[in-house]
């Protein structure tokens, strides 16, 4: 007959001891792929984000692109907020998914009290839509390239005659300042910048 072998405490704490070790490593894997995983989706939402409010400025200025036929304004405003100027536009929207905001709209792009960056539309009929375009804003300005003086403005008057050339739109949040260019413009001539031969 053959003597049974018994487990010593030795052995059967040794292999607890690893067992747990074998453990600690699994769950900490575990737990690095959910906090990658997590990063990835707030990286993702973040990038979407920025390209939803890209998509919805281009569609807006591109409506403003100059034709002979369609007349469009665009100007700045001072309001009575604690951001203090907005982006007024005027021009004929084509396409819209509500049939009521095609024809000539009525545009202003400004930061609410709420630090939303919003895109305020109405109609001929006096109806109104309001459109929160991104949160939590820090700060936000616009920058307007008059093609006559060769330089960067930030006011635009309501009766100049001719458009700006480019808008720049920076808008800082928690993710970081972005900063968002449009041509206004379809140019015959090209815009050329000469440095100064010293």
């Amino acid at each position: 007959m053959k003597k049974k072998y018994c487990l010593t405490l030795l052995e059967v704490s040794l292999a607890f001891f690893l067992l747990g070790i074998l453990l600690t490593t699994v769950w900490s894997l575990y737990h690095q792929i959910l906090s990658t995983r997590g990063q990835i989706q707030a990286v993702k939402q973040t990038a979407f984000d920025k390209l939803l409010l890209h998509q919805r400025l281009s569609l807006l200025f591109s409506s403003l692109r100059q034709d002979e036929e369609i007349p469009c304004s665009i100007s700045s405003c001072e309001l009575q907020s604690p951001y203090s100027s907005g982006l007024l536009c005027q021009y004929v929207n084509k396409v819209d998914p509500e049939p009521n905001f095609c024809g000539k709209l009525t545009t202003l792009l400004f930061v609410n009290s709420n630090k939303e960056l919003c895109l305020l539309s109405w109609n001929e009929k006096e109806q109104t839509r309001l459109e929160v375009l991104k949160q939590d804003i820090k700060k936000w300005h616009f920058s307007l390239f008059d093609t006559a003086q060769k330089k960067w403005v930030h006011s635009w008057p309501s009766n100049g005659k001719a458009s700006p050339a480019m808008i720049k739109i920076t808008v800082e949040s928690k993710e970081g300042t972005d900063m968002y260019p449009f041509f206004l413009l379809d140019f015959s001539d090209p815009i050329l910048y000469a440095e100064n031969a010293s």
